[in-house]
């Protein structure tokens, strides 16, 4: 069987918190959701699948060993079914209206591909739970751009949600270290940057922070995990000058790419497609160091 969208929910030990976001997932014929369980505690996954199974919930759960976030979420785009992939926290609130507007978003997608033949998906806002929009909207709405350049030329700040082909989604390799449970979900679209997207300014999900989730110690988890930090850095380097032309970014990236390849004594310098960009790197070095040593006193 196959639908329009899967929904993806990740999670990991918070099976009464993904239980609430469940029964609030609209019914569709069009649209599945998935779980998957990335290595929870086993009393954590008894109560998902007792609730799963006693609610002829049509919701499918997969498990997996822990490895993080986007681990889950590429396992998820292994199972999907839909023609479009989407993911959610399990912190994040869904209702009716939010996936009205993604259909509408799959419908200006389809409108928009006779145009560009590059075009892999679209993206959308984010709503706080008073129904404020978080960070900036698109400078125009049903603008079509990438990924980066929306952030670095565009300046669009705060966080956005997207729907992406789910073959395009597949195409794409992303390295995982071991024993590195962060690797930042920006990756993706940093490597789909060549791509185009449809950015339309409609609210997709709520996100509903919580003091315990992975963005109150973020500056920690990053320099615990430098191997899988440094590497969207680096494909942000290589994509300057072609996918965008902010050059303040592109030396941020730069900076932070060698910021973290301190933190893993890594081999140091980018490989860049170009010898004139990495040329462009050096002097971010200086910067990186006394960052990697800020970060050396800050997260011990």
């Amino acid at each position: 069987m196959s639908y329009l969208l899967t929904i993806c929910i990740p999670t990991y030990n918070r099976a009464e918190m993904t239980i609430n976001l469940i029964n609030t997932l609209p019914v569709d014929d069009n649209v599945e959701y998935i779980v998957i369980d990335d290595g929870s505690r086993e009393e954590e996954v008894a109560e998902l699948e007792k609730f799963i199974s006693e609610s002829n919930s049509s919701v499918k759960l997969y498990k997996k060993k822990n490895g993080g976030k986007l681990s889950a979420v590429r396992a998820g785009l292994e199972y999907a079914l839909g023609a479009f992939f989407m993911d959610l926290d399990d912190d994040d609130l869904f209702n009716k209206q939010h996936l009205t507007n993604i259909l509408t978003g799959i419908e200006l997608f389809n409108e928009n591909l006779k145009y560009d033949s590059k075009l892999v998906g679209f993206s959308g806002l984010c709503e706080d739970v008073n129904s404020g929009i978080i960070g900036d909207k698109f400078p125009e709405d049903k603008l079509i751009s990438n990924f980066l350049a929306i952030r670095a030329d565009y300046k669009v700040a705060g966080d956005k949600k997207e729907v992406i082909l789910t073959q395009a989604l597949r195409s794409i390799r992303i390295k995982f270290y071991e024993g590195e449970r962060r690797v930042p979900t920006s990756t993706q679209w940093a490597l789909l940057a060549d791509k185009s997207i449809l950015f339309f300014n409609k609210a997709f999900i709520i996100k509903n922070y919580l003091e315990t989730g992975l963005s109150k110690n973020l500056g920690k988890v990053r320099v615990k995990s430098p191997f899988s930090s440094r590497q969207v850095y680096e494909v942000r380097i290589n994509h300057f000058n072609t996918q965008y032309k902010n050059f303040r970014y592109f030396m941020r990236s730069a900076v932070n790419f060698y910021r973290f390849s301190l933190h893993g004594a890594t081999p140091f310098f980018p490989v860049c497609k170009s010898s004139q960009v990495m040329l462009l790197t050096i002097p971010a070095i200086p910067i990186a160091f006394l960052l990697y040593l800020k970060d050396k006193i800050f997260y011990k």
